[in-house]
């Protein structure tokens, strides 16, 4: 009766621990995938949103100055080797053809005029950035994933795409440390066409992937975790899908089933056996219960290798990377995130307090927490930028993952500088005085003290290019433009908004006072020698001036060009007041 008690306990036991284990294994399994498929969503969508950005600045540079060779071939050389995810830029005109490229000047005779996201960009014009379905190069034998936007001027008229080839094999290495046993990482369109799998198949590289499982559990979801059987290999796998927060694109990892219950199968097998051995040899019990041990002890020892794998990935990692829980504690992080805030990695050690390591790094607790929003920009005390994307996943924890953009910000504040100014004078273009005059006029509306503008007119300057040439035309108008920076204020705002005419704004400035300025300024220019080569000329200005009021700067342009008539008419290398 006993031994029968004995037996039917211990079976009961070991059913019982073979299917928890069992459900242990595989919930393990599912919250790697859940894992690992976020942090695919959060780490590719943030490279595709630095060349998004990048996209937008040429697309900027394009509308102000069109498809200039001489400023765009350096810039897109630049981006390409600041964004190591990209194989180079391409830009094509109007009609497909090729003509800046960031490896090669002149470009490659290449015309995409037939390829569907030129077609798109030609046809829809705020269809914004397109994903391109993979393409394997005819020249390089390799895969490319083009990204691209369209190119308008400033009338708006399409005059080509600017595309940007992304690398699959970078997003490849990255994660060939971090697949899941038996398991494939992969990278959609919202469309479903594979862009990117690993491991790579190339047959599958551009399919349609509507019809697979993980595609069909995601409709109108942002994530989904399921388990399926292949219909390619016949291994069922525990998949996990999950969308990118600002693209349309969707990230899955996948275990296989049997992977995953590999070491319970194991387990359950000595438990079982086990149980089966103490049925009949109960005075063996203590060396069953240490076998049964042992192997809880190397399923201990596999999961701290896992653990230590993921660390080790994860201290390869170009960004710094934080996790947090519910309570604001740090549960994991890598050193790259110390080196980036420039912080004590003792700070951020598991356990530690999110609001002490956001106050040693001189930023707010809420950037790493995701309550100041999901993706952000902050500059330190030293001066750097750093940009924070915060993603949320299972079990209230938040992943933040850190960049320094210092060298990106540079780039932009270059872009912006070089958006606003003459090339040739180094003075603000039109543009920009514009702008400048539609600031004045709010200040001005706020009761400050109304201004004045002048029109300037090299005079007979048609003249000088034609006897001395371009060259000394262009010496001259850089003379002119240095000794307006040494007659005029600070305050003033002076422009070239023509071939050699130029305008002024001067705040809080009377038509007396004006008249008084502009003459010192004809009498400067009319002092110039301008040195051209082997030959000196001199030249002399004709100005009009006009009060800047309520009225706004087109009106007060307007009467400034018929006092510059007047002073030309009237001799020339004179100025003249509004009537």
């Amino acid at each position: 009766m006993l031994i029968g008690l004995v037996l039917a306990a211990l079976a009961a036991g070991t059913g019982y621990a073979v299917l928890d284990t069992r459900r242990n294994a595989l919930a393990d399994a599912e919250r790697d995938a859940v894992a690992l498929a976020g942090l695919l969503a959060a780490q590719m969508g943030h490279s595709i949103g630095e060349i998004d950005r990048a996209l937008r600045y040429i697309e900027f540079m394009v509308g102000e100055d069109g498809l200039d060779e001489g400023k765009l071939q350096p810039l897109v050389a630049q981006i390409s080797r600041e964004l190591p995810q990209l194989r180079g830029i391409l830009i094509f005109d109007a009609n497909g053809a090729n003509v800046i490229d960031s490896a090669l000047s002149p470009p490659r005779p290449v015309n995409v005029g037939r390829r569907d996201y030129f077609i798109t960009h030609r046809d829809r014009p705020d269809e914004g950035l397109v994903i391109g379905a993979p393409v394997k190069s005819q020249l390089s034998n390799l895969w490319t994933i083009s990204l691209s936007r369209s190119l308008r001027d400033r009338d708006g008229r399409f005059v080509g795409v600017v595309a940007a080839a992304l690398d699959p094999e970078y997003f490849r290495n990255s994660l060939k440390d971090v697949r899941l046993r038996d398991g494939v990482v992969a990278i959609s369109r919202s469309d479903g066409i594979l862009l990117l799998r690993d491991p790579f198949v190339e047959a599958e590289i551009g399919q349609d992937r509507r019809s697979s499982p993980i595609f069909a559990a995601m409709a109108g979801r942002e994530a989904a975790l399921i388990r399926a059987r292949s219909a390619a290999d016949g291994v069922e796998r525990i998949i996990a899908g999950r969308r990118f927060e600002q693209f349309p694109l969707a990230a899955s990892a996948s275990i296989g089933v049997d992977a995953a219950l590999a070491d319970w199968k194991v387990t359950s097998t000595v438990l079982i056996g086990s149980a089966a051995v103490l049925g009949s040899l109960v005075v063996l019990l203590g060396w069953i219960v240490g076998r049964g041990l042992e192997r809880m002890a190397a399923q201990e020892r596999q999961l701290a290798d896992a653990s230590g794998l993921l660390r080790t990935t994860l201290a390869h990692m170009g960004q710094g990377v934080l996790v947090v829980d519910g309570a604001d504690r740090v549960v994991l992080a890598n050193r790259q995130l110390a080196a980036i805030l420039g912080i004590d990695p003792a700070e951020i050690v598991p356990g530690a307090s999110l609001v002490r390591l956001a106050e040693s790094a001189g930023v707010e607790p809420e950037l790493f927490a995701g309550a100041a929003g999901p993706e952000l920009e902050r500059q330190l005390d030293d001066g750097r930028w750093i940009a924070f994307q915060i993603d949320a996943m299972p079990g209230g924890r938040l992943v933040t993952l850190v960049d320094d953009i210092t060298s990106r910000k540079s780039v932009e504040t270059e872009l912006r500088r070089l958006a606003s100014i003459d090339p040739l004078t180094q003075l603000h273009n039109r543009r920009y005085f514009f702008e400048l005059a539609d600031r004045e006029l709010r200040r001005m509306q706020r009761g400050g003290t109304p201004a004045a503008v002048a029109l300037i007119d090299i005079d007979h300057f048609k003249r000088l290019n034609d006897i001395h040439g371009h060259f000394a035309g262009d010496q001259a108008l850089r003379e002119v433009a240095a000794c307006f920076r040494a007659t005029l204020r600070s305050v003033d705002a002076s422009a070239r908004i023509g071939g050699e005419e130029f305008a002024i704004l001067m705040p809080a400035t009377s038509l007396a006072a004006a008249e008084v300025t502009m003459q010192h300024l004809r009498q400067a220019i009319e002092m110039l020698v301008v040195s051209a080569g082997a030959t000196t000329i001199s030249c002399t200005v004709s100005i009009g001036i006009a009060p800047f009021g309520t009225a706004g700067i087109e009106a007060a342009l307007k009467a400034a060009d018929e006092a510059l008539y007047r002073a030309k008419t009237g001799g020339r290398n004179q100025v003249m007041m509004a009537a």
